[in-house]
């Protein structure tokens, strides 16, 4: 995968949670998954791209029920 003109590794990260995504929890977490993803995937902490995706409980079901 390319990204910024390059064919040097890159990780994608898509985080869903349910109320745990917000101005405070953000920061904390994009360094924490960075830091991770870029030792254990060895790819350059600039090549970790990071989406915080907050859901509605409405939105989402487990075991074939409505979370909320």
């Amino acid at each position: 995968m390319s990204q910024q003109e390059s064919q040097a590794p890159v990780a994608f990260v898509h985080v869903r949670s349910i109320g745990r995504i917000d101005d405070e929890r953000n920061p904390i977490t994009v360094v924490a998954l960075t830091e991770t993803v870029a030792e254990q995937l060895n790819v350059p902490p600039a090549r970790v791209n990071i989406y915080l995706e907050d859901i509605s409980a409405k939105n989402w079901a487990n075991s074939g029920k409505i979370v909320g």
